[in-house]
């Protein structure tokens, strides 16, 4: 048997081993090698990496830090096993004997003669690292913590549909010093600024199970401090440090022409109420508990003043709750109460209610997200008067 590969530090390897795990290939994926973590030797790292072919996880490495290669040419392992097999385990090694693997550890909890651990080696030359992002651009480099939010919070507004493909995703587009995440399903938006470091002008669109991929991937391995993102025309890059150890997580950019959201956000708003974060909950939640058979998805909610204060109510006016002074008359205006559910769960801070009336777009923001939402109109609520149609009447022509 031959030595190929020895962990040295498996706490930190635990966690590189799960994050690749974590790169499913369950779905769809017919490609047995693509099961596999291809391990390979670059220099003076060492480099594993994990593909499904439209995502890409790599960890590069320094020798003879966590993990050392002692291997002639690079070689495939089953994920599952090396991420469920090896936790836990104080250090260990894989052995090659032909087409077999081995698993040795000094470890208690494993057996002191080496295991079997891989019936069959897959060829490393049939490993297909994709997609391949070729000489990308430095896009922008931001707090980890700001980026993965960010994301997630967008993940929760981008569209479920497969007719605009291009709203799957949350689209960042990289303005002066700040990065933006739109988030958009047609019926609300999500909208969030971060500040960058640096970075190019541009913009992109990711893909919703990518967000979830990486988020859990930085979860696992507790990024933190500033990450870089690339791109080049057809994907991108998030490169991040674990320890001493450079991961990259590429992807594919979503096709299509991303809507111009700047043009939906409402601008010149007269009405701006300011309302107390856990008010506004407290409001919701009593709307939500009020209101017959809570999971139907058209639950509303209504915002009216009443004497002098500006307050939230259920459609029927059965269940009011007061938000916050009027300082002048204010017009009602009717929500989707699901709206302000997710506003509440996606945000931080105090809010800020800003319409012109009850049929255009309002604004909910905090101090760094904004939420585009349209009204809805119940049955009761009047519709703004048309103008009245001048009929021209012919000309009289004298005989």
């Amino acid at each position: 048997m031959n030595k190929v590969f020895e962990v040295l530090e498996n706490k930190a390897f635990d966690k590189i081993s799960k994050a690749l795990f974590t790169l499913d290939n369950s779905k769809g994926i017919t490609l047995p090698v693509l099961q596999n973590v291809l391990i390979a030797e670059n220099s003076d790292f060492v480099t594993l990496t994990r593909s499904n072919m439209d995502r890409s996880l790599s960890f590069k490495i320094k020798k003879g830090t966590v993990c050392d290669f002692t291997g002639e040419k690079p070689f495939t392992v089953p994920s599952k096993e090396l991420a469920e097999r090896t936790a836990g385990l104080e250090g260990f090694e894989l052995l090659q004997d032909g087409e077999k693997l081995f698993l040795r550890s000094e470890s208690t909890t494993a057996l002191q003669s080496p295991a079997l651990f891989s019936e069959v080696m897959l060829p490393a030359e049939d490993f297909p690292i994709r997609p391949k992002v070729e000489s990308p651009e430095l896009f922008a480099s931001v707090d980890a913590e700001s980026f993965f939010e960010a994301l997630k919070q967008g993940a929760v507004f981008v569209s479920c549909e497969d007719t605009r493909a291009v709203l799957n995703g949350v689209y960042l587009e990289q303005v002066e010093n700040e990065l933006h995440f739109v988030a958009t399903d047609g019926r609300r938006m999500f909208l969030k600024r971060i500040k960058t470091s640096r970075g190019t002008k541009g913009a992109f669109v990711i893909r919703k199970e990518e967000i979830e991929t990486l988020c859990k991937i930085a979860k696992l391995c507790k990024v933190r401090g500033n990450i870089g993102i690339f791109k080049n025309s057809t994907g991108y890059c998030v490169a991040f440090s674990v320890g001493e150890t450079v991961a990259i997580f590429s992807g594919k950019i979503l096709e299509g022409v991303y809507p111009n959201y700047k043009q939906v956000i409402p601008r010149e708003l007269e009405n701006i109420v300011s309302i107390n974060r856990d008010v506004l909950e407290k409001a919701v939640k009593a709307v939500k508990q009020f209101t017959p058979k809570p999971e139907r998805g058209d639950l509303g909610i209504s915002f009216k003043q009443h004497d002098r204060t500006f307050c939230a109510e259920n459609f029927n006016g059965e269940v009011i709750t007061e938000l916050a002074p009027a300082e002048k008359e204010l017009p009602a205006i009717d929500f989707q109460l699901v709206f302000f559910e997710e506003a509440i769960k996606n945000s931080k801070g105090a809010f800020k209610l800003a319409f012109s009336d009850g049929f255009s777009p309002a604004l909910l923001k905090t101090e760094t997200e904004f939420f585009i939402i349209m009204p809805v109109r119940k049955a009761d609520t009047p519709r703004p008067a048309e103008p009245e149609r001048q009929i021209e009447q012919p000309e009289t022509v004298n005989a």
